[in-house]
């Protein structure tokens, strides 16, 4: 038997495909013009279109705004003053080092002929094992050659090359350095040179020559500047005895003399100011 449907379904097909295409028609159209759903469809491919900027920031501030050239200027800028800030953080650092080199110079009590002359290490010296260094100030700021250099308010060394506006400073840790020290309140003096023996080594010590013989002397003790150097006014940390190879603090040379080993008080590296003692006396600076 014929089913009585079929003929139905043959006559309404047009008409339900012609339903269709009207109503995709007029979905496309509503689309096109409806805010919320153009806003939607371009948050949902902006990011597989980079050359479109999502919706939410259409006529905002966004980088895809931009040209490739602005974006390149406003980097530089953000470089400048990156630079710029990191170079005043340096200005700060160094001007607390200054304030705290000051702050610990006064507790040295100096006598009052000696004035302090701030400077600034420019350079470290590599070949000779950075116990040459190279500083700001010279001639200009009333230096010469055998002024004594301090850091963390300890001696440091003294001036041996000098310009007008830079100067070169020879560490106690060098062996061409000498110095006249004496054992902290015991009145027992000596001559300080750099360990050569030890001079390439980053914890370098120095050395006191000339002690006398028979004196007992523990490890731990301190050495300052004594009071029979011209040029370098006494009581100036210096650093404190510690042993030898033998582990002993006490060595004899020839039965003549003794020996002590020396740890510089002053940090072999984290300085960058330094201060040096210049004398309204003007003595001969060449002697120890």
């Amino acid at each position: 038997m014929r089913n009585p449907v079929a003929p139905m379904r043959e006559l309404l097909k047009p008409f339900l495909i012609g339903g269709l295409v009207v109503g995709a028609a007029l979905g496309l159209t509503a689309l096109r013009f409806h805010d919320s759903v153009r806003a939607a469809l371009a948050d949902f491919s902006a990011p597989f279109h980079p050359k479109t900027a999502p919706a939410s920031d259409v006529g905002g501030n966004s980088l895809y705004n931009h040209s490739k050239r602005q974006l390149i200027q406003r980097i530089q800028e953000l470089d400048r003053t990156i630079a710029e800030q990191r170079q005043e953080m340096r200005r700060l650092e160094l001007a607390v080092e200054q304030a705290r080199e000051a702050a610990a110079l006064e507790e040295l009590a100096l006598p009052p002929s000696y004035r302090a002359v701030v400077g600034v290490v420019t350079n470290r010296d590599p070949a000779s094992g950075g116990f040459r260094l190279r500083i700001n100030v010279g001639l200009a700021d009333g230096l010469k050659v055998g002024h004594p250099v301090l850091a963390n308010a300890c001696l440091l060394g003294r001036i041996v090359e000098v310009s007008d506006h830079s100067a070169t400073v020879l560490t106690i840790r060098d062996p061409n350095c000498r110095i006249s020290v004496e054992l902290m309140n015991r009145a027992l003096f000596g001559i300080l040179t750099g360990d050569a023996k030890k001079q390439w080594k980053q914890s370098g010590t120095c050395v006191v020559r000339y002690l006398p013989r028979d004196i007992d002397i523990a490890l731990g003790e301190g050495v300052i500047t004594s009071e029979l150097g011209r040029a370098i006014p006494p009581g100036i940390p210096v650093g404190t005895i510690v042993a030898n190879d033998q582990g002993e603090a006490l060595d004899t040379y020839d039965n003549l003399y003794s020996i002590v080993r020396v740890r510089p008080a002053y940090s072999s590296s984290a300085f960058r100011v330094v201060v040096v003692l210049v004398s309204s006396e003007d003595p001969t600076a060449s002697a120890p």
